[in-house]
Formats: structure tokens, sequence, C-alpha cells
């Protein structure tokens, strides 16, 4: 069996390095990146190849992707294109006119660390902003779906957060695993007791608003009974069945890779899908740690191949 999909299923773009925000955890060096954004023409010949190679969503990330001057332009065309559209966002002030167009975006997806100020603060800024659009949003007939980076310094704030959500009938909670921030840190790490307590919340739960779990998150997934045995769809999907763009046109696995080692900055999607010679190696680097061969979860687990040389939350008790 191949080792990845025949193309990318799912494409992020980058749109722009600004941002009004200078979150702890941000995984880009804050404050020392020049403000940037996507060249509205090629996002245009990407988007246009993309909806032709068959993929499905299209992602899009920044920065603070709500503050790309061509925001509207891209939204629409993406639409157009029929495909499903999901953007992030840090909670900005939105337009009018803007409002109108997410109206159109299959997700909102907005980043909320905690259900209190005091606890997304810790890790995030901008919590009144991105409350403030998560109420707004259905009388703008927009669908929100929230982005929860799972930490020690918040965990045990989820169920206060679930309930925030199903009250303002957010559609689901995605739960992102804590990665290493601009300067190589993970900080608050969860401990066994943390993703125990997480897992099992989410196994009793029965509200109407979904739990989701990133795919990388292989922790999480494992303790949740979360068995996928397809060497394709288990674990991170970077170069296997998603792909991204940075701002400056570099195609990459994965948007938390810091080298940008491409040949394909500024051309097809296709050729870089199965030509490029980092993103075969990436597809072929299939490291564990030491304790996996005698792991219970060894058959439906794959660690992320960017954070092998941290510990795995399961084997640290």
């Amino acid at each position: 069996m191949s080792a990845y999909l025949r193309y990318p299923k799912i494409l992020n773009f980058e749109l722009t390095t600004v941002c009004p925000w200078k979150c702890l955890q941000c995984y880009k060096s804050v404050g020392n990146i020049p403000d940037k954004n996507f060249d509205w023409s090629l996002l245009q010949l990407y988007i246009t190849e993309a909806k032709k190679l068959g993929v499905g969503k299209i992602l899009f990330s920044g920065g603070e992707p709500l503050l790309y001057p061509y925001i509207i332009q891209a939204i629409t065309l993406v639409k157009d294109c029929n495909m499903e559209l999901n953007i992030s966002t840090s909670g900005v002030t939105i337009t009018n006119e803007l409002y109108k167009v997410l109206a159109r975006v299959d997700a909102l997806y907005v980043s909320l660390n905690g259900s209190t100020e005091e606890i997304n603060k810790k890790s995030r800024e901008g919590f009144k902003e991105a409350v403030g659009i998560i109420q707004l949003a259905p009388q703008k007939g927009i669908k929100t779906k929230i982005n929860w980076v799972a930490r020690n310094d918040n965990v045990y704030d989820f169920p206060q957060l679930y309930d925030f959500a199903e009250k303002m009938g957010v559609g689901a909670i995605d739960i992102l695993k804590n990665k290493p921030n601009a300067s190589d840190v993970i900080d608050s790490h969860l401990s066994y007791k943390d993703i125990v307590f997480l897992a099992n919340f989410i196994k009793e739960h029965k509200g109407r608003t979904q739990i989701n779990i990133e795919s990388c998150f292989y922790e999480l997934k494992n303790l949740c009974g979360i068995k996928i045995r397809n060497p394709i769809m288990k674990g991170c999907s970077a170069g296997r069945y998603s792909m991204s763009v940075d701002v400056n046109g570099h195609m990459l696995p994965c948007t938390h890779i810091k080298t940008r080692d491409s040949d394909y900055k500024g051309s097809s999607l296709a050729e870089f899908w199965h030509k490029d010679k980092a993103l075969n190696q990436f597809r072929q680097n299939n490291k564990k740690y030491n304790e996996c061969n005698d792991c219970e979860f060894l058959e439906w687990c794959k660690p992320c191949v960017l954070n092998i040389d941290r510990r795995c939350i399961l084997k640290s008790t």
C-alpha cells in the first residue's frame, strides 16, 4: 500500500503573517516576522489547481487570516469551486461586509484556550474578541467551532469551556496537541493524570457539541480508544493526506516544520506532492520512542516525527 494518497485531500494556506496578538504558545517568531501577505495571483492559481486535483478541503490560517487584504475574494473563490473551507481566527473586529461572506464558510474556527480570560491569557491573547465572535455568530448565520490547545494550565477548565460552547451553539471543539512554541519549547506540558482526565470527559460527555481530536494527538486518541490501522490515516496527516503552503509560497507537509527545504516554491501542487525529495524523506521517517515496541497501542499509534526527541505522555508515568 502507498504511504500517501494520490493527491492531498486537505490543503492549508498561510495567508498572512499579520496578527494583532503576541500569544505565548505561538509557534511563529513573535515580533520578529515582517508583515507579509500571500500573493493573490499565486493563491488563485493554487486554489484552481487544487479544485482540479480533487482537494476537498481548504484551510486558511496565519497570522490572522481575517486580516488578509483579499480575504473576501479568497473565500468567494473557494466556495465558488464547491470546496469545503475552514478559517482559523484568534479574534479581530469584523466588518459587516466580511460577516456576510463568512456565512458561506463551512466553519470559522475561533482559537480559545479557556472559559475565562484568566485561564485563556496563560497561553493566548484576544479573549474578549474571540468570545465576541462566538456570541455574535448565530445572529450572522456563521457556523463556529473552537480550536483549543490541551495544556496543563487549562485542562481542568475543559468542562467549563465545553458548557460555554454548548450554550453558544458552537458546532465542535477541536482539541489540538500542545506543540513547540517559537523558542522550540513546549510550555505547560500535560501529565499522564491530565490526559486521563481529558480522555474520561470525552468518553463520557453527551452534549450536542462535537469533540474532535487533532490527528497528531496520538496519546489522547489512544486513551479514547480510537483505533485506526490504515497506515495513511493513522497519526499525523502531514504529507500523507494533507499539505501546507506558507506565506512565501513554500510548499511543505506541515505548518510546524521550521525548515523550508522544498524545491517547489511557486510551482505545481501536484509536482510537489509526487516529486519533492524533502517531502518523500519526511514520509519515510518512521522514528519511534524506545518504548513503542512493547506498547499496547503500537498497532494504531504513529508518533509525530517532528517531536520524537521529546517524551510520550503515556510513558511518562
